[in-house]
């Protein structure tokens, strides 16, 4: 009968660390794939509540556009008789101007202020443009109601 051969012991010993190492790769490989799962799955959340601020600060903002549409020529024409047609399609004219000569710039530089930053400033600027267009209200005089008026539109 034959006699089994002796296993050379450094043998088995790299048998062991090689097993040992790709048992070791294995779970490396499955920890990085389940932390760029998470990290994917974090960005998309990340970007649908972007979406959702933009697309809810959207529509206020055209919401409020459309109410001034709305009341403004009927509250000058009652408060402020002499101002003009010309004048209140100043205040009207105004926004669209100011925004097609500022988005460029922001959306050029969004990435390095950063998207958050960029959104949290447009609200703040939207809601002090929207107070300050109210307060223009309290003027009795024409002048200081258009001016007040002209620089929340110009926001």
């Amino acid at each position: 009968p034959k006699t089994p051969k002796p296993q050379n012991p450094i043998f088995s010993g790299c048998k062991f660390i090689i097993i040992k190492m790709e048992n070791e790769t294995e779970l490396l490989e499955k920890e990085i794939i389940e932390e760029v799962s998470t990290r994917r799955d974090n960005i998309k959340k990340e970007r649908n509540l972007i979406l959702a601020a933009l697309i809810v600060c959207n529509f206020a903002a055209q919401s409020l556009y459309m109410n001034i549409c709305a009341l403004l020529p009927q509250h000058v024409e009652d408060d402020f008789p002499n101002l003009t047609s010309l004048d209140v399609g100043l205040l009207f004219a105004v926004y669209p101007i100011a925004f097609l000569f500022t988005a460029p710039f922001i959306g050029a530089n969004a990435q390095e202020i950063g998207r958050k930053n960029t959104v949290l400033c447009g609200v703040i600027m939207m809601t002090l443009a929207t107070l300050m267009f109210g307060m223009g209200s309290f003027c009795n005089h024409e002048l200081s109601f258009f001016t007040i008026s002209f620089i929340a539109r110009l926001l």
